[in-house]
């Protein structure tokens, strides 16, 4: 003070300036004397605001200025409209940094955490109704963006935190994250938590660094146990287990909130009805994936990629979400050695290829197109190019065996039905030259009209099918060729499964493109091996349990009557009304089938006179059509459109 005094007493120091630089001292004086009321002024400002705005009730017991810089707050608590609690927080505590703020920087040197619940399922269910009923969009979305990018930048330098639980329920189940203890100072962070539901409880450890921009972090459970993600139980019952999971990655705060995320995940084991009937372990499982994502849509840009083992599959998507949807996906392998597609495999799903090795390339290519209000404009298109492909050595299952004899085992439900010798020294097995030319080409119109000139798919097939299971919002039809039926009869079970599907689709693309099994024989096997009624399997059977018949022997009208039964054969006995006669929409499945094998000069139209559907049975069949239970027999759906396509459908001729 005596300094200050000295100062001012220079003779360069006039009363003017003495009163003003007195004036100041008492500002700042008054300044630092006020701060603490200013500051929960403040506070309770923005209180009152996000009470007003947000549509929620934020109240606190007591908050205080400790000082010039810590404010404290206990008992905090969010209600909801309807007064239901949905945050609690016992403590927390904020050290603020007043100079940094002035110079430019954050405000909040450090916070503290400690008690806390949030239940989260009132925050997503409104914010779902906010999105549905909001009138202005863009102001709708801009909002949500600055929130999020606030959020995701909201940890301070410094931050602590113990006793955090947050808690969703679906599906009547409880689901939660509680945090143990988290520990942020500067960029390094830790934290020990629990992932949990109603049925299971799982502790973890995450560590690494986290800043504005930038993130790398370890996963992995406490321990050195497996860790087991109780969430997955969200999907259809699933399970998720990892050894641990690296990440790293950049923040980008642009127009769309953008992540670039590298992964790796170690050891993964999954479980999903929808893939697989089985569990099955992934040892490596890599990528990066640089994504965006606003209020309507969610891109994954061109420069990421996924990889399994050596595989690499490089994605691009725009999916709109709100409605009418729209999704535009793609995908490319490049060009990548053959064997590394096997290897990626799960060889306990993949069982029929397991041990296969490849010598060659191949370039795989998917661009499929999909807006909702157009369902009808559909694009999907696949392309498999290979170069010097060629089977070195056959896995567990000899994929070449169906030009041979061969043992053919059927199973019903898993279980054990029988087996059919696939050989002529079978009397049950028949030539392809001694089945009538009618059922034949009933078959082929019916199932797979360019079944001798594709390489095992019809890519227009599968569009067609797709278009109409999205409208009716279910599995209602396939598109799959005669070559894709055989292999799931002969390899395969009938798990409608992704990966049974896909097992399926490399099978037939090996054996087509390799040419293993002529088309002539492939025709001929499935034949003799196609169930047509419960327990009936193969032409031969089936033509004398139909109609006392050879299958040389069957016309044109019983051909078609066993073609219409290949897509449904349990169902053959409500083919007949109450009266005893075909059902009338058959009518129509008839003359489809006619039209095209006229077009397709299969039969002549001298073929065609006096053609009408079959009246009767005259095999063993007659005796299990039950003409009297009507009401069973009309609520049955009969879909007695072609399974794949007609080739006029079609018009790829």
């Amino acid at each position: 003070m005596r300094t200050i005094k000295n100062i001012l007493n220079r003779k360069n120091i006039s009363k003017k300036h003495y009163l003003i630089i007195t004036g100041a001292f008492v500002l700042i004086i008054l300044f630092f004397l006020a701060l603490p009321w200013i500051v929960k002024h403040e506070l309770n400002k923005k209180i009152e605001q996000f009470n007003a705005n947000s549509g929620y009730l934020l109240k606190t017991d007591d908050l205080q200025l400790s000082g010039y810089s810590q404010v404290t707050a206990r008992g905090i608590v969010v209600e909801n409209n309807d007064s239901i609690e949905i945050v609690h927080v016992s403590n927390l505590s904020v050290s603020l940094s007043l100079f940094s703020y002035l110079l430019g920087g954050d405000v909040i040197d450090d916070m503290r955490i400690s008690g806390a619940k949030i239940n989260i399922d009132d925050i997503l269910n409104k914010f779902k109704k906010t999105k549905s009923q909001s009138a202005d969009t863009t102001k709708e979305e801009r909002n949500s963006e600055k929130t999020l990018k606030r959020l995701l930048k909201f940890l301070p330098a410094n931050f602590y935190a113990d006793s955090i639980d947050l808690s969703y329920t679906r599906n009547k189940i409880k689901y939660g994250l509680f945090v143990d203890s988290l520990f942020k100072e500067t960029d390094d962070i830790k934290a020990q938590f629990s992932m949990y539901s109603d049925t299971n409880r799982v502790s973890a450890i995450i560590e690494g660094n986290y800043g504005d921009d930038e993130i790398g972090m370890v996963l992995k459970p406490l321990n050195n146990k497996i860790l087991e993600i109780p969430y997955s139980s969200f999907y259809n019952n699933s399970y998720l287990a990892v050894d641990s999971v690296i990440f790293s990655g950049t923040f980008k705060s642009s127009s769309n909130i953008r992540f670039i995320q590298n992964i790796a995940v170690y050891n993964m084991n999954v479980s999903n009805e929808k893939l697989s009937t089985k569990e099955f372990t992934l040892p490596y499982i890599a990528g990066k994936i640089d994504f965006s994502f606003s209020n309507t849509q969610i891109e994954i840009h061109k420069d990421s990629y996924i990889q399994v083992d050596e595989f690499k599959l490089f994605p691009i998507l725009i999916y709109e979400y709100k409605k009418p949807q729209k999704i535009n996906f793609s995908f490319t392998t490049g060009t990548c050695v053959a064997q590394s597609i096997v290897k990626s495999l799960p060889p306990d799903i993949f069982t029929n290829i397991a041990g296969l090795e490849l010598d060659g390339a191949v370039s795989i290519s998917l661009n499929t197109s999909i807006d909702f209000a157009h369902l009808d404009d559909l694009v999907f298109d696949i392309k498999v190019e290979t170069d010097k492909l060629k089977i070195k050595k056959f896995g567990q299952s000899n994929l070449a065996m169906m030009s041979g004899d061969f043992i053919h085992r059927i199973y019903e439900n898993d279980v054990f039905t029988k087996q059919i010798h696939v050989s002529a020294l079978n009397p049950r097995f028949v030539k392809l030259d001694s089945i009538s030319k009618y059922l034949k080409s009933s078959i082929l119109v019916a199932e797979d009209g360019l079944f001798y000139s594709h390489k095992g798919f019809i890519g227009d097939a599968f569009r067609y099918a797709l278009i109409q299971n999205l409208k009716a919002g279910r599995f209602a039809r396939g598109g799959s060729t005669i070559s894709q039926q055989l292999i799931k009869n002969v390899f395969l079970s009938r798990n409608k499964t992704i990966f049974r599907k896909l097992e399926e689709a490399i099978i037939v693309w090996l054996i087509e493109e390799n040419r293993l099994t002529s088309k002539q024989r492939m025709f001929e096997v499935y034949l003799n091996i196609i169930e047509w009624a419960p327990g009936i399997y193969g032409v031969k059977d089936a033509a004398e349990f139909y109609f006392s018949k050879l299958p040389s022997q069957l016309t044109l009208s019983e051909s078609i009557y066993m073609t219409s039964l290949v897509p449904k054969p349990k169902k053959f006995k409500y083919t007949f009304n109450n009266n005893g006669l075909l059902r009338k929409h058959y009518k129509g499945y008839y003359d489809l089938i006619v039209k095209n094998l006229v077009q397709q000069k299969w039969i002549s139209s001298e073929d065609t006179l006096n053609l009408k559907p079959i009246k009767i049975l005259s095999g063993k069949a007659w005796q299990f059509i039950d003409i009297t239970d009507t009401l069973k027999s009309d609520s049955v759906d009969f879909n007695m459109e072609i399974d794949t396509l007609s080739l006029q459908e079609l018009d790829i001729l």
